[in-house]
């Protein structure tokens, strides 16, 4: 299998090659090779722990096992309470670069290998460009563990392929959005 999921028809729709993919307190999120996003939340007692990229093996907090990623994918409806597909970018020739997910599950980041990079949280039903981001390839986030909010990410740090780090506060909040056009409330080179 490579690492890759092969398409999987389902429900009138394909899930596409994964090309990325993110497990965070019951949340599993993936990008596919057609730009598409998915997001799934665990339903209890099925608590993912933890995963091997190559085959995702799942493991469970009641010691149960998922051994491949197709198995995970065609048994979604039966295991899952949650399972959303989202379009990242039309762009046909951009392909995703990483996809970032915080402890809580509730915040993704995505960076294109463009530089363009996007935002959607756990309650918005599509991604928000990063427009103060624009040409930075991201290869890492330092969340802010002491966030409890589902609308912003507090104080994060991001690291770049070409070594630089910036902090930012991401925040959605419709009211602020229409009015600021931002996600990023702050965009500032600390290193």
């Amino acid at each position: 299998m490579m690492g890759f999921l092969h398409s999987i028809q389902r429900s009138g729709s394909v899930v596409n090659s994964l090309t990325n993919l993110q497990v965070c307190n019951n949340y599993l999120v993936g990008a596919t090779s057609k730009n598409t996003l998915i997001r799934t939340s665990t339903v209890p007692p099925y608590n993912i722990s933890d995963y091997v990229y190559n085959y995702l093996v799942l493991a469970y907090v009641n010691n149960l096992y998922w051994e491949t990623l197709v198995d995970l994918i065609y048994d979604l409806n039966h295991h899952f309470h949650l399972y959303l597909e989202i379009e990242i970018s039309r762009l046909s020739d951009d392909r995703v670069h990483n996809i970032f997910l915080d402890p809580m599950g509730w915040h993704t980041v995505i960076s294109m290998q463009s530089g363009t990079n996007f935002y959607i949280n756990k309650g918005m039903k599509k991604v928000r460009p990063l427009n103060k981001t624009k040409d930075h390839l991201f290869d890492s986030i330092a969340w802010n563990h002491h966030n409890v909010n589902e609308l912003s990410t507090q104080e994060i740090l991001i690291g770049t392929n070409d070594g630089l780090i910036f902090e930012t506060m991401l925040m959605f909040n419709e009211d602020s959005f229409f009015s600021s056009g931002t996600i990023e409330q702050y965009w500032i080179q600390a290193r």
